[in-house]
């Protein structure tokens, strides 16, 4: 687990890793031959900043379709990919359990935690660790949100994790968790320092209140795809990532499948006519969107109008928006007609001084 710059959360947690084939080694760093495993699937993936940091740890970098495994392969446990092999690191586990300050943690934003690659047993340690750890807020973002859908919606989930708790307090080790564990075998629960939680008391509540859920929206065949089964995920907060932003996005038509169209952003159907003709009942919606330009050598154009577009769309529904960043190479419209490029000093267009003031947005979700 380590700090970041993403603005939006304090700290980044990857447990998917992935080293060169027949290596031991978990450990990272330069030329390591340790580093992180994903596949390319969308446009907002061309300038992967995580693709691009591989070479350094002496590996490749991501590619795209082409290489994908079976599951009965990945239920192995390591999943050989070419030279590589993806690996589940346990011991960043135990640094998210250990961390006592309340904290935002994005996990795998090196990967994609619901990759393929990634078997579900994998994600159950993961959701674990996330319900014996309700002082911090664990925001999850993928790119393949109809595999998200699908495992929370698998039979039983809640129960499967909190079997993987039992079994961790289970195991013959007595402190696999490594966070400093009180453990009643009298009462088969376990409480952890300075908290005062028992792990029974975490089974019931579901979906877990600490977790938001999303998915990323580069353009708008993206949002037509993906927000449908982002809809389906039980969560504290369903969110959207619209960095980088390649291409206009209206969140509030959505094609629902038959006819019609789902404004995304309050949960309502409606024909397309009309505000008027838009449902009474509401269903599941988006409760904050993230927005921002691409930053980095090569950075796509960004259209500074689209992100204002999100911006208002996002107030008109009274849903907290976040602009990131107008990103390396942001163009703006001109009063008197055509576009200009916005000469930025921060490399990233990240510096909210130097955007129009309509723009200078950065809201988070309001939990109750």
């Amino acid at each position: 687990m380590g700090t970041t710059s993403i603005e939006w959360t304090d700290f980044s947690v990857n447990p998917i890793r992935a080293r060169l084939a027949g290596s031991d080694k978990t450990k990272g760093g330069y030329n390591s031959g340790v580093g992180h495993y994903c596949e390319k699937c969308s446009p907002g993936c061309a300038l992967c900043y995580a693709s691009a940091m591989q070479p350094r740890f002496g590996m490749p970098d991501f590619r795209g379709a082409g290489q994908k495994s079976t599951l009965d392969t990945l239920r192995s446990g390591v999943l050989p990919m070419g030279k590589t092999e993806v690996f589940f690191d346990d011991a960043v586990l135990q640094q998210v359990l250990r961390r006592r300050k309340p904290s935002k943690i994005f996990w795998c934003d090196m990967t994609d935690l619901f990759g393929s690659w990634v078997p579900f047993d994998w994600i159950d340690k993961c959701f674990a660790v996330m319900a014996l750890t309700p002082w911090h807020t664990h925001q999850v973002l993928t790119k393949r949100p109809e595999r998200m859908a699908q495992y929370m919606a698998s039979a039983n989930l809640a129960n499967n994790i909190y079997r993987q708790i039992t079994r961790w307090l289970d195991h013959d080790d007595g402190d696999i968790l490594g966070c400093g564990r009180l453990w009643d075998s009298a009462h088969k629960t376990a409480e952890w320092r300075g908290d005062g939680r028992t792990v029974d008391s975490c089974k019931w509540v579901w979906p877990l209140p600490n977790v938001w859920l999303g998915t990323s929206v580069e353009n708008q065949q993206c949002a037509d795809d993906r927000i449908p089964h982002l809809l389906k995920c039980p969560a504290a907060v369903l969110f959207l990532s619209c960095e980088p932003l390649l291409g206009p996005v209206d969140l509030q038509r959505i094609p629902c499948r038959g006819a019609g169209f789902l404004d995304a952003l309050d949960g309502r159907g409606h024909d397309g006519s009309s505000a008027a003709s838009k449902d009474d009942s509401a269903g599941p919606s988006i409760g904050w969107v993230i927005v921002g330009g691409e930053s980095g050598p090569g950075a796509r154009r960004c259209d500074v109008p689209r992100i204002r577009s999100m911006v208002t769309q996002c107030q008109d529904s009274a849903v907290p928006c976040f602009v990131k960043q107008l990103g390396a190479n942001p163009y703006d419209e001109c009063p008197t007609g055509g576009v200009h490029r916005l000469h930025c000093e921060d490399k990233k267009g990240g510096d909210m001084s130097e955007w129009p003031t309509e723009l200078r947005v950065r809201q988070m979700p309001k939990l109750s």
